[in-house]
């Protein structure tokens, strides 16, 4: 700990001073670039004022010196210029001739002396000059030119300054830095260090772009292989007295200071804190570890010991300050954890007893208990409101001491329940106004004085009640209130799952429509009564009991109604047994009844024919009398069977012998019926018409002359769940044989209209529709209502529709008046398999028969077979004479084709035109009639 407290200290106050050393460095920075600034301009000023007076005192010189003759060839001047020190030698010259730009440029005296009329003017008017000369050998000679007399000649002198006598000084200026004189010819009259041309430059034109001839100087910074310089220009007039001359700029640089130099300025400075950072750090560390480190160890110790579920808490002797508050802190939030955890052990061991609980109400008390030590109250009780009289209730209660009072029986009154439904967070009941709960007298009579109560709810309705009460007058805490509220959450929620226990038991065994036993239950209390027959009890009866036509009530009137007829039913069959037996719906219009303890087939008998009866009577649904008939199927047990699903199967095939046997009826099971049904039961059919295990095939009929698309036959398939797709020779002996094709033909009927009608809908409709009906079907009394409502709801007109039947039904009285009332609704009627069986001419021309269909076997050997050519043309010119359209079915090869239209056949289908189709195919081949048609257009 103290590595990393003395690791946190120092690096904080290393940051504080390494702030503050870096705003130092700036400020020294910044006050030594002042300081260079000031100093650069104190000496180039000092520097201009010294040059001004020597240039002055050199021109005083000259004009002494040049007050008297000079002699010949300036002699005498030359004498006398020995003891000038500011002079290096005098030359007397005459005055040039030539013009200014005129002699010869080589010649530095040309170049000296070239004087114009206004420099001629002023040394005539004894004035003074300075000119400057760059000699080939390079440096300045700065000259003085002055007229002096020689022999009583005007001559031009030229005087000679001595730059160690001008420039004196300037070599003594302070360290680092440095000075240069130029004139405004860019001649360099004085470099104290080499300078780049640029900046010698820079520095001449320093006084024509800013005068400075005030003597305030003008500050210039440049860099130079990286290093930043400044130098102070000052502009000196040479125009000073009765001299003339250019003006010359000063310009004294120095080396600025950078960043390096000024840390270096303070390290010196730095090294004593460093040394004092380092001391506090020490001591701070030293002295903060004394105060947290024992308390810091102790909470680690008490945090360890919570991690293993033990409160231990943190000793205080020894802390101090912040560390001693944490300490205390620590501790009250173990005292409360440890409450909490408390609470929370009670509140699942609740849990616990709540879910062991196969009955709510065994676990009411043990759990009182619990609420009691959680919630620190004397007294808890908890009521159940009985859902048959809210008014009442069943009250349990328990005291902090141990002792469970009975269960008592209490009233309640409509205006708590109220209070509590607006109350879900609970209500506080004060010692004054616990006389107004009669409820709450249990606990006053325990102790109590004041009372918390929380209702127990089943979705928005009051369920129930749980009520803690304390001694005194002092309200709980939040915290213990708290908890009750939880202990009432977790009662709700135990009570609302007995709710939808019961609920979901209810929804499983019961059907939602009628309220009677369904399957399961039904199977259940079927196999309860099986083996109480095994005990030695008296044997029982089971009835499946079919309604008759009931489909024609949903179709009629609609599926509410027939819901209401259904419930009407479940009364009434209700009604007609006793006490202790079954009444179950299947589903549908499927019920069974188990009658217990059946002495004789005669009792079974009586209750079935009353139920028949009873199920007749009329029932008013929508303003109409509706009867209904029953079938029944009988079988006892265990003279039948011992198991329930052959049980179930006995009454099923005496239920289908009921309706095969005329309906309305009760029928007994016979073993004969088992062995007639063997094949038929183990094909699955019975399964196949309660699934619904059927599908439609369309298969295209074209006519011959123009190949259009007019007809579309429904065939009926069966979709065996393992043995896949079967077709008609497969099931339909089987489904008459057993009474199912009635059933199975109505659907048919029924699909095949309401395809049709949606084809209708989508403007793809063919001509017609075809489908078969079996002499069953036209045998049934209803079969003709059957047929007009079935296009009366789908809205097809009656002759869009054909029916194809066989020669069998011209052998059955039934079936030809039912075909004859068929032909007198419009629908037209096609005979089937022409040829096949036996057919009378006579009932051909006598019957409503608009086409006949050549059947398959005519066509197997056509057109190789000569007999088998004459015999179909025959049949179709029959056929015609008798003013019968002709269909010819099984058309698989092209030249069948061919001859079938040279011998003036009307319509063909076939594999060769087209296989039967599903009902997405047939569609798609409905809205495009293009593939077959242009077959039969190439076969032409």
């Amino acid at each position: 700990m103290w590595r990393r407290m003395a690791l946190v200290i120092g690096c904080a106050v290393l940051a504080g001073l390494a702030a503050a050393s870096w705003i130092r460095v700036h400020e020294v920075a910044g006050e030594r670039y002042i300081m260079t600034s000031e100093r650069l301009a104190g000496s180039a000023q000092s520097f201009a004022r010294e040059l001004h007076g020597r240039l002055e005192s050199a021109d005083a010189l000259v004009r002494y010196l040049s007050a008297t003759d000079a002699g010949v060839n300036g002699s005498l001047l030359q004498d006398r210029m020995l003891t000038a020190e500011a002079f290096h030698g005098v030359v007397v010259l005459p005055y040039p001739e030539l013009p200014a730009d005129a002699g010869n440029p080589a010649d530095p005296t040309t170049r000296l002396t070239g004087l114009s009329a206004d420099d001629r003017l002023r040394l005539q008017g004894g004035q003074s000059l300075i000119r400057a000369l760059t000699p080939a050998t390079g440096g300045t000679v700065l000259y003085l030119l002055h007229q002096v007399n020689s022999s009583s000649t005007p001559r031009l002198g030229l005087f000679e300054i001595d730059p160690g006598w001008l420039w004196q000084g300037a070599a003594d200026l302070p360290r680092q830095q440095s000075m240069i004189v130029i004139d405004t010819a860019d001649h360099l009259l004085f470099e104290g260090s080499a300078l780049p041309p640029e900046i010698a430059r820079m520095v001449a034109r320093t006084p024509a772009e800013r005068p400075t001839l005030s003597g305030q100087p003008l500050l210039r910074d440049w860099q130079q292989n990286g290093v930043a310089w400044r130098g102070a220009v000052v502009g000196l007039d040479t125009r000073i007295g009765r001299l003339s001359g250019p003006v010359w700029s000063i310009a004294v640089y120095g080396q600025l200071a950078s960043l390096p130099v000024a840390v270096r300025s303070i390290t010196d400075d730095l090294l004593p804190l460093l040394l004092l950072a380092a001391a506090a750090v020490a001591l701070a560390t030293w002295y903060l570890c004394g105060c947290w480190q024992r308390p810091l160890l102790r909470l680690e110790a008490a945090l360890q010991a919570l991690r293993q579920g033990q409160f231990r808490r943190v000793n205080l002797s020894g802390s101090t300050d912040t560390p001693r508050a944490i300490a205390q802190s620590f501790n009250l939030a173990i005292i409360g954890l440890e409450s909490r955890y408390g609470a929370q052990e009670l509140l699942s061991e609740i849990d616990r007893l709540l879910l062991e609980a196969s009955d709510l109400e065994q676990s009411i008390e043990p759990i009182l208990l619990r609420v009691c030590t959680v919630t620190e109250a004397q007294v808890a009780a908890m009521a159940l409101l009985d859902r048959d009289a809210p008014a009442h209730a069943r009250s349990f209660m328990a005291g902090c001491d141990g002792a469970i009072c009975p269960v008592t029986r209490i009233n309640l009154e409509p205006e708590t329940t109220l209070a509590l439904q607006d109350a879900p967070q609970g209500l506080l009941v004060p010692a004054h106004q616990l006389d107004r709960y009669g409820f709450l007298q249990a606990l006053r009579e325990r102790g109590a004085e004041i009372c918390h109560v929380w209702p127990i709810l089943a979705g928005s309705e009051v369920a129930g009640m749980l009520s803690v009460g304390y001694r005194g007058s002092m309200e709980p805490s939040a915290q213990l209130l708290r908890y009750g509220a939880q202990c009432a959450a977790r009662l709700q929620i135990a009570l609302s799952n007995r709710d939808t226990d019961a609920r979901l038991y209810h929804q499983a065994h019961f059907d939602s429509l009628t309220s009677l036993p369904n399957r399961v239950l039904f199977r259940d209390r079927l196999s309860q009564e099986l083996a109480g027959v095994g005990s030695g009890s008296p044997g029982g009866a089971l009835l499946y009991v079919d309604l008759d036509h009931f489909k024609r009530v949903n179709d009629t009137v609609g599926h509410g109604a027939g819901d209401q007829l259904l419930t009407i039913i479940a009364q009434r069959l209700r009604s007609c047994v006793k006490d202790g037996d079954t009444v179950a719906r299947l589903g549908g219009d499927e019920f069974t009844v188990i009658l217990r303890q059946v002495p004789s087939a005669e009792a079974a008998s009586e209750i079935a024919q009353r139920i028949i009866d009873a199920l007749q009577r009329p029932v008013n649904i929508g303003g109409r009398d509706h009867q209904v008939r029953a079938s029944i199927g009988i079988t006892r047990f265990p003279d039948d069977g011992s198991n329930i699903d052959e049980l179930l199967r006995n009454a099923d095939l005496a239920m289908y012998q009921a309706k095969d046997s005329g309906r309305s009826c009760a029928v007994f099971f016979d073993r004969k019926m088992a062995r007639a049904s063997v094949q038929l039961a183990e094909s699955g059919l019975f399964r196949a018409v309660r699934r619904r295990e059927f599908a439609l095939y369309y298969q295209p009929q074209f006519a011959l002359q123009n190949g259009e698309l007019v007809a579309m036959e429904a065939l009926v398939r069966w979709q065996h769940p393992r043995e896949g797709l079967r077709f008609p020779k497969d099931f339909v002996p089987a489904a008459e044989q057993s009474g199912l094709m009635v059933e199975i033909g109505t659907w048919v009927l029924e699909s095949a209209c309401r395809q049709l009608m949606l084809w209708r809908e989508e403007g793809i409709a063919p001509g017609r529709l075809a489908l078969n009906v079996s002499l069953q079907q036209l045998r049934a009394s209803d079969f003709v209502q059957l047929l007009d409502q079935t296009l009366e709801r789908a809205g097809l007109p009656p002759q869009i529709l054909e029916l194809e039947v066989t020669e069998a039904v011209f052998a059955d009285e039934d079936a030809r008046v039912a075909l004859r009332k068929v032909a007198a609704l419009g629908v037209r009627v096609a005979l089937d398999d022409f040829g096949t069986g036996y057919s009378s001419l006579n009932h051909l021309r006598q019957q409503p028969v608009d086409a006949i269909k050549i059947d398959r076997c005519f066509m197997s050997e056509v057109p190789d077979n000569y007999q088998a050519t004459t015999l179909l043309a025959t049949i179709i010119d029959m056929a015609h004479a008798l003013g019968k359209q002709v269909i010819a079915e099984g058309v698989e090869t092209l030249p069948q084709l061919d001859l079938l239209r040279q011998r003036g056949c009307d319509i063909a289908q076939g594999f060769v035109l087209a296989r039967p189709l599903q009902v997405a195919d047939a569609t798609e081949r409905l809205a495009q009639r293009s593939a077959s048609t242009a077959l039969l257009r190439r076969a032409g």
